[in-house]
């Protein structure tokens, strides 16, 4: 179990993990983690699924939980239906001695970060010779504490913003350009060369350029694509309401593009149908199967960072 920083999220853990030790299961409190973190510590270990309690990109009242299967995946259709089938026929309550037992789990930020920065085509060096500056606004979620420990990782100059982990967001949390003013302006207050927006449980990423001007978050995953086909030919899949710059992005690169419908789980499933070696969704959303099948901002912004895709200002 992992959450994002908003004020209920620990009643609602509290409640979560309540209701999974009656149930016999044993349950790893992660404690304040990410989306896409969340995901990993459920791949790589032998749980037989995650809940993560977040509400995402909504507004700081709102809360929910997201559900994930033994391989760290979010919940197909049909295993939704089987959900609502055991929900609605009712729980099934552990004796005295069959209850589970709950422990702290830490750690998982940190082995995130190693297997990011263990990727393949990931050049420390490069990206520090560059010398970076970039100002992160964390809309005091998750993104918090992780995503600069990647940038100094990296060896990037991070300016934080909005990064306490306070879960009082001070806008709206969704990255979208609107949404990016104070952003735009740290940009161009710092010299910085460019911004990084992560919504509160850092599965969706946004840019900001050297001018301060924010980018579409649909050009995002644009980036990612023409980034990663010059270093692992293979195919490409996309949500049907992605834009169409993914196709112009991959023609570069001689890579087919499928299209999945809308919502991450059709998308994954597609992907690994087809063995891609990248996609997501134009909300910001890099999924890069390599590392785990799931939208995550923070390999987002590792591929972002090793080319100069926006200092140049061209994108494609």
């Amino acid at each position: 179990v992992g959450r994002d920083t908003r004020p209920s999220g620990p009643m609602l853990r509290q409640a979560v993990a309540a209701a999974l030790l009656s149930t016999g299961h044993d349950v790893w409190d992660l404690g304040v983690a990410t989306t896409p973190t969340t995901e990993l510590a459920v791949q790589e270990s032998e749980a037989v699924g995650g809940i993560i309690i977040t509400a995402s990109h909504n507004p700081q009242p709102w809360n929910a939980l997201k559900f994930l299967e033994g391989r760290g995946l979010f919940l197909t259709a049909a295993q939704n239906a089987e959900l609502r089938e055991r929900l609605a026929a009712g729980a099934r309550h552990a004796t005295a001695a069959g209850l589970g037992a709950w422990s702290e789990r830490g750690g998982a930020d940190d082995r995130h970060l190693a297997a990011l920065l263990a990727l393949p085509w990931l050049d420390r060096e490069r990206i520090a010779a560059r010398r970076l500056r970039a100002v992160v606004d964390a809309v005091e979620g998750a993104g918090g504490g992780i995503v600069p420990r990647l940038l100094a990782a990296l060896g990037v100059a991070c300016v934080p913003l909005h990064c306490g982990l306070s879960g009082r967001f001070p806008h709206e949390p969704e990255p979208t350009p609107a949404n990016l003013g104070e952003l735009g302006a740290a940009v161009r207050a710092h010299g910085a060369d460019l911004g990084f927006a992560v919504d509160p449980d850092v599965d969706r990423l946004a840019l900001v350029g050297a001018d301060g001007e924010p980018l579409s978050e649909e050009l995002t995953l644009v980036l990612a694509v023409d980034f990663l086909l010059a270093r692992e030919p293979g195919s490409v899949v996309v949500n049907l309401s992605t834009t169409g710059l993914i196709e112009t992005a991959a023609g570069r690169h001689g890579a087919a593009v499928a299209r999945a419908p809308v919502g991450e789980a059709n998308v994954v499933a597609a992907m690994l149908a087809n063995g891609a070696v990248i996609g997501g969704e134009g909300n910001g959303g890099v999924i890069y199967p390599r590392l785990h099948p799931g939208r995550d901002a923070l390999v987002g912004i590792a591929m972002v960072l090793q080319e100069p895709f926006l200092l140049t200002g061209s994108v494609i």
